[in-house]
């Protein structure tokens, strides 16, 4: 399994979703979420390619949920269009989100935002930006004007004594991407593993851990069926982690 052909996947879905933008019709799932055609078409791509190249893999999908699951070595988590809503606004951080996890962990990772052209793609062996690599970024002090990438829902579900800046875009993936990048100290978000396992394969090599906020490490295989994660989590280098962890003191359950 290489990142070539997983970036080859997010280029072909990205001109697909492209070919949508701005030109959207939304329509509502059971549980009220925002799906488009351009979600239909590019998970059918992306599942096709994989099935076509590695029969044998795992794949658990937004739009398709728990239909091809299974609990063997390997796995794909794929959201098509992560971040539908931003994108069916017409907002540009939107992203196509590739995960793949081996034995229960996320290996590899691309998140591509095709409205700004930005591909990041990255395993053990390195996390690239454009073809560039990321190094481990600085970790600077927390302080008031530190960026922590948050859900848009987090006025209402959270309370919170965190100082820093506060940022929503709508994508999970694409909070990972700039928390890799170094944009941002960390995220937070309780999402389905379709939303993180490619976030977080680029995090970690970083060194940026993810974790429920309560210190549990995330149970991956538990997630395949397709539930949400059942508990908010934090993505932050470790010498961050406990005192962004410590300013969320409560999750308002839906």
């Amino acid at each position: 399994m290489d990142l070539p052909f997983m970036k080859e996947l997010a280029l072909e879905a990205g001109e697909i979703g492209l070919k949508h933008f701005g030109r959207v019709t939304k329509h509502y799932k059971k549980d009220r979420s925002i799906v488009t055609a351009a979600d239909i078409e590019i998970e059918h791509l992306i599942l096709k390619r994989i099935r076509g190249r590695y029969p044998s893999h795992g794949i658990v999908a937004e739009e398709t949920a728990s239909s091809s699951a299974h609990s063997g070595p390997h796995m794909w988590a794929v959201d098509p269009v992560d971040g539908t809503q931003a994108f069916s606004f017409g907002f540009p951080f939107w992203a196509i989100s590739i995960g793949f996890l081996e034995n229960g962990a996320p290996t590899k990772g691309v998140v591509y935002q095709p409205a700004i052209d930005e591909m990041y793609s990255g395993d053990r062996g390195g996390v690239f930006l454009n073809g560039q690599p990321l190094g481990p970024a600085e970790e600077l002090p927390l302080d008031q004007d530190s960026y922590l990438m948050v859900p848009e829902s987090l006025h209402n579900k959270y309370k919170y004594s965190w100082k820093g800046d506060c940022l929503s875009l709508g994508s999970v993936a694409a909070h990972c991407a700039y928390v890799a990048r170094g944009c941002a100290v960390g995220a937070i978000s309780r999402a389905f593993i379709w939303d993180l396992a490619a976030g977080a394969a680029l995090m970690e090599p970083l060194g940026i851990h993810s974790r429920y906020l309560d210190g549990r490490e995330i149970n991956w295989p538990e997630l395949y069926g397709g539930k949400r994660l059942p508990a908010p989590c934090l993505s932050a280098k470790p010498g961050h982690w406990p005192s962004i962890a410590a300013c969320f003191h409560q999750w308002e359950t839906e």
